[in-house]
């Protein structure tokens, strides 16, 4: 999925029209509420949702995990001691840290905000020990239970002051993802109300598990805190669906980060087809996060986003399950578009040899070798190879 620039929704209009098809495909209707309890009200999908909540009846982090994926629902708490933040259990679902580091500051929990205290600020209601000021940062990362997953997109519920220009550096792993910038018009010199929260929608290019917030140079002057919807803004469309202004995080449903040359662990095998995705070398060389998932109807699915990558290119070895032996072999179908107009279409041979395969033309994936073997009475068992670039979904 192509990434959507910046997103600003504020209580009273919507800034930039949403777009990006991970977030068209949780738009669902539902009255807005800030409720803590109870399942969510529609399905979750992808790798799950992960919730900051930050109001008067509660704080915390929470784990929605995929409907029917039988993961329970988990729970970090946050507490404040001097406006001194800490999650209990620590490092759960996400650890949360500060720049400058230790024992120059700590982060600052007070009000329901989040931000960064320094050694000399005030931890007296109403002092900037939770915001984050000029040369300052806050860090969210995955941990615990979510190490490992990645965030597709957030919505931040950003409490903004004196007009600040809020910076959002995003990363996999110490690899950089994406820099995003939002410039509120919160009036110079204005406090803190009730009136000042935005919206923001993060859509990067691709996955990460690291965000780090902090104040443009833009904006020396600025600050700003990271809430939960305690006095959010409008809500943007996973929000809508999930009925809450909390700040929330969609995570990706990832089997794993191939590099060029290495072959992944193969997936399946059972009473599901198996299959082994390895990749090739290209210039430039980066790690891609991907899903390869194996279904009891004999399907094979694989995601994953090489449109960074020139030159990207995979293998993709199936092992069908037990079928009728019959001649000739039935094809193989690929679907480039899942649920999308095109239908599912025959494999095509590729050109060349098994060795060096190249695509025929108008094709992202092509069979490039084929055998079969009878494993009982009546019965045979098809083993396939692929060579492309696509992210189809093969069955039989």
């Amino acid at each position: 999925m192509e990434g959507a620039g910046p997103v600003i929704i504020t209580r009273s209009k919507v800034v930039v029209a949403l777009s990006g098809l991970a977030l068209a495909a949780v738009v669902l209707p539902g009255a807005i509420a800030a409720g803590t309890n109870g399942p969510p009200p529609v399905p979750i999908t992808g790798g799950g949702v992960l919730r900051l909540h930050m109001a008067k009846d509660a704080d915390f982090f929470r784990f929605h995990p995929p409907t029917g994926s039988g993961q329970p629902t988990l729970t970090q708490r946050i507490r404040s001691t001097k406006c001194a933040a800490s999650l209990n259990p620590a490092t759960s679902l996400v650890t949360l840290s500060s720049t400058p580091s230790p024992p120059a500051t700590v982060v600052g929990f007070q009000d329901h905000s989040l931000g960064v205290k320094t050694a000399t600020e005030s931890t007296s209601s109403g002092s900037s020990c939770n915001r984050v000021d000029a040369n300052e940062a806050l860090t969210l990362a995955l941990s615990g239970t979510l190490a490992g997953k990645q965030i597709d997109f957030a919505e931040l519920d950003i409490e903004a002051y004196n007009g600040v220009t809020v910076r959002a550096d995003s990363y996999l792993g110490s690899k950089p993802v994406d820099t995003s910038l939002l410039p509120t018009s919160e009036p110079a010199g204005k406090e803190w109300s009730d009136d000042d929260n935005v919206r923001w929608i993060l859509n990067p290019s691709q996955p990460f598990d690291r965000l780090v917030l902090s104040v443009d140079g833009s904006t020396p002057n600025g600050a700003f805190s990271l809430d939960g919807g305690g006095d959010g803004a409008a809500v943007g469309p996973l929000g809508t669906a999930l009925q809450t202004k909390d700040t929330l995080f969609q995570l990706t449903e990832i089997t794993g980060i191939i590099d060029c040359g290495e072959t992944a662990p193969p997936v399946g095998g059972g009473n599901t087809p198996e299959a082994t995705f390895s990749r090739g070398e290209n210039p430039n060389c980066a790690p891609l996060p991907y899903l390869l998932r194996t279904d009891p109807d004999n399907s094979v699915l694989l995601q994953k986003d090489a449109s960074s990558q020139p030159g990207a290119n995979f293998l993709l070895d199936i092992t069908w399950e037990p079928e009728d032996a019959v001649l000739p072999v039935p094809a193989t179908t690929i679907d480039y578009d899942g649920d999308g107009p095109n239908p599912p279409q025959t494999v095509q041979w590729c050109r060349g040899t098994t060795a060096n395969p190249t695509l025929p033309d108008g094709q992202k994936w092509c069979l490039a070798k084929q055998s079969t073997e009878l494993v009982s009475d009546g019965q045979m068992q098809v083993s396939e190879r692929y060579y492309g670039a696509g992210d189809p979904r093969w069955a039989r």
